[in-house]
């Protein structure tokens, strides 16, 4: 049997020097084939399980100042949306900004509702005429785009 503590990677099969080499070419391999972006987009909706990873969890808290300082320094911090229990965060849901975080585990609609202690921090924060207000315009505008083709709308499916 195979070691599974062994180094698997050489680079010199396929006449590259390093690691890094490697991924180089694996990455213009990726883009050739035209799915950077769909790796890309899918690792930012990819969450990790901090009990199962807890030393990258760990780590990646360590250096998040870090991350954003180097973000300002290029002038990229305006792509990068930090929670602050002050703003709101466009990034986020609105029930993950009222949480000031993101679910670990997904909530269905029926389990939010059963929430009652959810339910009542909304109206305690004068908040439930907002989030109404705000799911009355989702409706109409989803009303207006797709008709009476609802959900069957090709273009809702897409």
């Amino acid at each position: 049997m195979d070691s599974l503590k062994a180094d698997w990677l050489d680079p010199g099969l396929a006449d590259l020097n390093s690691a890094e080499e490697i991924r180089s070419w694996w990455f213009q391999l990726v883009q050739a084939m035209g799915i950077d972006e769909y790796m890309f987009q899918r690792m930012l909706g990819s969450l990790i399980d901090p009990e199962l990873h807890t030393e990258l969890a760990e780590k990646i808290v360590l250096v998040r100042d870090e991350v954003h300082e180097r973000l300002v320094e290029a002038g990229l911090d305006d792509a990068v949306y930090r929670f602050d229990p002050d703003k709101f965060n466009p990034a986020v849901p609105l029930g993950g900004n009222l949480m000031f975080a993101a679910p670990k585990v997904e909530i269905s609609q029926d389990a939010l509702v059963r929430e009652r202690g959810f339910l009542a921090l909304i109206s305690e924060q004068g908040m439930a005429e907002q989030a109404i207000a705000i799911s009355q315009t989702v409706i109409e505008t989803l009303h207006q785009t797709f008709g009476m083709d609802g959900t069957n709308h090709p273009l809702f499916r897409a």
